[in-house]
């Protein structure tokens, strides 16, 4: 019985979410699920929003986002969609706005996704030296399997 269908990439642009996306890769093929990909711009809590996250690249530029914050994030999410196509893997980008961690934890809830795979960053706060902190808060706070990646 197959119980991965969807799986969560985080992108950053980082090598360890490039490794991230590499596995995800792998995971597809044995399961034959779709990856998303999710690319949060930083922004400060009080804005964050799930809905924000189904906005159009367009209305975030509006809201004051830089736009070599976006072009970054369209370049990563153009780059991830070429890899799982040469693998005939199914991708979908989403950029969001948020706490990065909290965006991923709430988005994977809100979509049913099965599995977040994420790249393991190392930088953050004393308790978080081993797991960077974005995938510190993943790791405890999604209710859904997390595969880290180094």
């Amino acid at each position: 019985m197959n119980k991965i269908k969807k799986i969560l990439v985080p992108l950053d642009g980082s090598p360890n979410s490039k490794r991230a996306l590499a596995d995800a890769i792998f995971l597809a093929k044995l399961t034959n699920s779709p990856i998303t990909g999710i690319y949060v711009i930083h922004s400060e809590p009080e804005n964050d929003s799930f809905f924000d996250i189904l906005k159009p690249l367009s209305s975030l530029e509006e809201k004051g986002f830089e736009v070599k914050q976006l072009a970054e994030a369209n370049v990563m999410m153009g780059e991830a969609n070429m890899e799982c196509q040469q693998h005939n893997i199914v991708f979908e980008g989403i950029v969001a706005q948020g706490t990065p961690g909290y965006k991923i934890v709430k988005f994977a809830e809100n979509k049913d996704f099965d599995i977040i795979v994420i790249g393991m960053t190392g930088r953050g706060r004393a308790d978080e030296l081993i797991l960077g902190s974005v995938s510190y808060y993943v790791v405890h706070r999604a209710k859904i399997p997390v595969l880290v990646i180094k």
